[in-house]
């Protein structure tokens, strides 16, 4: 088929500098072939605190990347993509 979705919930707990969070983390990744030379690629990522945060009832964290990857030729490619992730950190 040419459309893909896989879903996914998982847990992470860190502890940094004596200070632990825990998050529960949805998972949404996209594959859909538009073309044979064409894919387009999309993670979408819904975190939120296991703890709640009272100060701000509003934790929910949304991050998304989006891919386009054409194929000109055998040894040619083409990639753009958008994201709003910061890959400096490790909290996915």
């Amino acid at each position: 088929s040419n459309f893909n979705l896989n879903q996914s919930l998982g847990f992470s707990v860190t502890n940094q500098n004596g200070i632990s969070t825990s998050n529960a983390i949805f998972a949404n990744k996209f594959n859909y072939t538009l073309t044979p030379k064409i894919n387009l690629e999309s993670n979408l990522f819904f975190v939120s605190p296991i703890i709640q945060d009272y100060n701000n009832a509003n934790n929910l964290n949304i991050q998304y990347d989006l891919l386009l990857d054409y194929k000109i030729s055998e040894n040619f490619q083409f990639k753009i993509k958008m994201t709003n992730m910061n890959y400096n950190k490790n909290i996915l």
